[in-house]
């Protein structure tokens, strides 16, 4: 009680933000009422710089354990629990304004992005730097808010500033790299006009330099090889990361499943399974696991074996039982592998199964939702994707009056998000349906510039199709070409990414 008492009269204080910076940064404030907490979540962040998610959460979850209010700690801790995910953020935007400027604008930017109102994200981000012109770390928030309001050029100025502030800042590095090179699935290059991959490489090699103990840089490099199909160069820097990893006692089955993706598009398929499977067991929690299954589910994917694709999901669903997940990890687990499952029915053109299985992954995803608290973003999301699934069902089924209706209820859902890239799932599809209506300008008209990013190989493909049946055969075998070339493990490129290069022999 003595203690207790004694934190209610202490006077908060501030203390630094994010552990390691050069002398001419000035870190952004944090509040909390413990040194010790603080000391824990800066040592949280410096694993995160090294991508290392659950030593993030470890030490996170430490200083949450002295401070329970630590605003940041409750904002970015990993946590893959939906139900204890919302309630550390719940926590953070209660107590927003408890802490420093620097704080509450993080929790409003953090608001934003989850509204999909990235302009305001951005605005914010703004406020933050104006506030703090001298954090590397406001700089990269601010960053990565252009990002995701697909204004590169200002990301970039604002990641290139926050290097100039702290040249030690791994994470930027790491985001200005990503700018010029593939380095991983689904993210968004500059131009391509813009893109430079000499200067790319440089800043992968300068967190080498950085961390040399560290796997992530190795990582990122062979990602690097791997995008420019130079998979026997990629193996070498994987094999370094992994020693790394290994050294350092930390658990590898993230990497075991990258791996594996390069010799899937090396063409060692079967060795890329052991490597999978590995991962899988290797796994220290079941989220770890399952990530790497949906991997391994993609995989089959790309060799357009349906049957292997559907036969290994089956198993999943048996293996999720014994992984450790909560019951709404679980079901959530069983959702994707059932997305999965349906997709391959699907593009095989099993309409039965294929119904079957999207029912059976909607079960799952209701049932999942019953074990979670429901705000208005999980059910909009909830809706958006039920619609845009059974759209995609009719398109791929040949019914386009019933994915024209489904597509209207989806556009109703998300016509209201402030972001954008709101819209590019709906016009991907209603591209699909003009398409193969057989109306290729108008698909043309429906498929967006946001199409063309790596988000939406998927839908670039039916863009290039379209392109092609207008006559536009250059445009056509440029985008063709990019999806053939894409060693990346995505959902939708797993799908058409073979399709693709049939397209550029024929």
């Amino acid at each position: 009680m003595l203690f207790t008492t004694r934190l209610i009269k202490l006077s908060l204080i501030t203390m630094i933000f994010y552990g390691c910076s050069s002398t001419s940064d000035i870190p952004l404030p944090i509040t909390s009422s413990s040194s010790e907490a603080v000391d824990l979540y800066n040592k949280g962040w410096y694993h995160w710089g090294d991508h290392d998610g659950p030593k993030q959460s470890e030490y996170m979850k430490k200083a949450l354990e002295i401070d329970s209010n630590l605003i940041l700690a409750n904002l970015f801790v990993v946590e893959p629990d939906p139900n204890k995910r919302k309630k550390f953020r719940d926590r953070a935007i209660a107590n927003k304004n408890n802490g420093s400027d620097a704080e509450r604008l993080l929790v409003e930017m953090f608001v934003a992005g989850r509204e999909g109102n990235a302009q305001e994200r951005v605005n914010l981000g703004k406020k933050l730097v104006e506030q703090y012109s001298n954090s590397a770390q406001a700089y990269m928030h601010l960053g990565d808010a252009h990002n995701d309001a697909l204004e590169f050029d200002e990301a970039a100025e604002n990641y290139k500033k926050a290097v100039e502030i702290d040249p030690n800042n791994v994470e930027t590095w790491w985001r200005l790299a990503s700018q010029h090179i593939n380095v991983y699935n689904g993210q968004i290059l500059l131009p391509e006009h813009k893109q430079d991959r000499a200067l790319g490489l440089k800043y992968v090699d300068k967190m080498i330099d950085i961390r040399p103990d560290a796997a992530v840089g190795y990582q990122i490099r062979g990602n690097a090889d791997r995008a420019n199909s130079d998979f026997e160069s990629a193996k070498k820097w994987y094999q370094q990361a992994l020693d790394k990893r290994r050294a350092a006692g930390r658990v590898a089955s993230g990497l075991l499943g990258v791996i594996a993706h390069n010799l899937v598009f090396n063409g060692e398929f079967e060795l890329a399974q052991q490597y999978y499977d590995e991962g899988i067991e290797e796994g220290d929690a079941g989220n770890t696991k399952f990530s790497v299954a949906t991997f391994q589910i993609q995989s089959y994917l790309f060799n357009n074996d349906y049957t292997g694709a559907i036969r290994i999901s089956n198993q999943f669903l048996n293996d999720m039982e014994n992984w450790n997940l909560s019951q709404v990890q679980l079901m959530n687990g069983k959702t994707g592998v059932e997305l999965r499952k349906f997709l391959a029915y699907a593009h095989n053109q099993q309409k039965e199964e294929a119904f079957e299985s999207l029912a059976q992954r909607k079960i799952y995803a209701k049932q999942a939702m019953g074990l979670m608290e429901v705000d208005e973003i999980r059910q909009r999301n909830y809706d958006a994707t039920n619609a845009r699934l059974e759209a995609w069902y009719h398109i791929l089924f040949g019914d386009y009056s019933a994915a024209e209706k489904k597509l209207a209820e989806l556009y109703s859902i998300v016509s209201e998000i402030e972001s954008p890239t709101a819209l590019d799932e709906y016009s991907g599809l209603m591209g699909m349906v003009k398409l193969f209506g057989g109306d290729a300008r108008g698909a043309l008209d429906q498929f967006s510039e946001n199409i063309n990013t790596e988000n939406y190989q998927y839908y670039s493909y039916f863009k290039a199709v379209a392109l092609r049946a207008a006559g536009q055969e250059g445009a056509a075998a440029e985008i063709f070409e990019q999806i053939a070339n894409y060693n990346f493990n995505g959902l939708g490129v797993s799908l058409v990414r073979t399709l693709a290069a049939e397209q550029l022999s024929s």
